[in-house]
């Protein structure tokens, strides 16, 4: 069903009525940091990197689940909201697919960033990586200890 929705997204318009094409809400799953499930199929969010779901992090008191804690941050963003998740020309990821999603109005992968339980990928885009200076200055989410493993620059 979500390939379906991604074909009309991208493609198909009514021809007797020119109006821009929305893409369709869903109320996701959460899985990690930046993969959600949407109608069973995976959607991995364009543009960030965040800790798997069992990855921990350090701090100088030691180790701390990260991983869980951006999980947790996506799903409080979330909160049973539709979410919109508009495909990304880059296609996939691991088979995949990579979409730029919104709840509310608002860039989840921005939100992510900037809270700090994301990274910026910045070989896929520049958009976050003010924000992802921004967390990292201000020691918010991952920030407050080491990040490793999952992108750490």
């Amino acid at each position: 069903m979500l390939r379906l929705a991604f074909v009309l997204v991208l493609g198909l318009s009514t021809p007797a009525v020119a109006q821009e094409a929305r893409p369709p809400e869903a109320r996701p799953n959460v899985i990690d940091g930046h993969t959600l499930e949407i109608d069973g199929a995976l959607v991995r969010l364009f543009g960030i990197e965040a800790p798997e779901r069992d990855e921990t992090c350090r701090v100088p008191q030691g180790r701390w689940s990260c991983g869980e804690f951006s999980r947790a941050a996506l799903h409080d963003l979330i909160r049973n909201k539709p979410v919109t998740c508009t495909p990304v020309d880059s296609g996939r990821y691991f088979g995949i697919a990579v979409a730029r999603c919104t709840v509310g109005g608002r860039d989840i992968g921005a939100a992510m960033v900037s809270g700090g339980w994301a990274l910026a990928q910045h070989s896929a885009s520049p958009d976050y990586v003010p924000l992802e200076t921004r967390a990292r200055t201000t020691g918010a989410g991952v920030w407050r200890g080491e990040a490793t493993g999952f992108g750490y620059r």
